[in-house]
């Protein structure tokens, strides 16, 4: 095991795939399904011990709900990723990172947006 995938806190992110089953036999055929992704903060002494709990506790998050018209049920589809937190839990820690490689200058700028950007993308969601 690599020595980044532990964390030295003992602190993880689980992500967890559920997927939208409608009651409808027929669209059980249909080649996309609508997937949810859950993101749970969790204290394990490993990283198999993060994956183990994340299930658990995903497992308890499937429910039958009418979702966009249809009645069905979220199921667990799975464990999608287990990260390592390198910091203790407060406030401003830093969480988690990526590496998004080597980007042209233009390609960055096109990845953050302004406070005015977001203050707005805000306003379009009320």
């Amino acid at each position: 095991m690599n020595p980044k995938d532990i964390s030295p806190v003992d602190w993880y992110l689980v992500f967890a795939l559920l997927k939208f089953v409608p009651d409808d036999e027929l669209t059980h055929t249909l080649e996309y399904e609508h997937l949810w992704e859950n993101t749970y903060l969790l204290k394990a002494s490993h990283p198999t011990v993060a994956y183990d709990r994340g299930l658990k506790i995903a497992k308890k998050d499937e429910e039958s709900i009418e979702f966009k018209g249809k009645k069905g049920a979220w199921v667990l589809a799975g464990i999608k990723q287990v990260l390592p937190i390198y910091e203790d839990v407060k406030d401003g820690a830093e969480l988690f990172w990526t590496d998004l490689g080597k980007k042209k200058k233009s390609e960055t700028n096109d990845k953050v947006i302004t406070r005015e950007q977001f203050v707005s993308s805000l306003n379009e969601k009320i």
